[in-house]
């Protein structure tokens, strides 16, 4: 659901006042979690069921208020949770793309995520003891 916080101005919070969402993402119907990039404006719905259950690509920017789906990283399967960061590190290779990192369900991929369209895994390191 979506939900535009600016409304929240006009309640006094003198009265119990039922409200009603925006705009509904129909694009699944449950996510384990959201992760934002608020320096790309996109938004991953991670664990959904939908792509895999790996990353869903949002655009949150282009219209807050009407989010749509520009793509999935669904190669390596269910991601639990994530972190997306346009990367500025040592590896000049990857300086000012986007790249997410997934905690997976027994792996930590790293996915070049700056092509919605075309996300590559540039690194996968599997662990045990989960």
């Amino acid at each position: 659901q979506v939900f535009n916080l600016n409304r929240l101005k006009y309640m006094t919070g003198e009265t119990v006042e039922i409200v009603e969402p925006d705009w509904v993402y129909t694009g699944h119907g449950f996510s384990h979690n959201v992760v934002v990039n608020t320096e790309s404006g996109y938004l991953y719905s991670v664990g959904s069921g939908f792509c895999n259950s790996g990353l869903q690509m949002i655009d949150v920017k282009t219209d807050p208020l009407r989010p749509q789906l520009v793509g999935c990283a669904e190669e390596d399967g269910y991601t639990h949770d994530a972190q997306c960061v346009i990367y500025d590190g040592p590896d000049t290779r990857f300086t000012g793309r986007e790249l997410c990192f997934g905690y997976n369900e027994d792996t930590v991929t790293i996915i070049d995520v700056t092509d919605k369209s075309n996300p590559t895994i540039i690194s996968r390191t599997g662990y045990e003891g989960h």
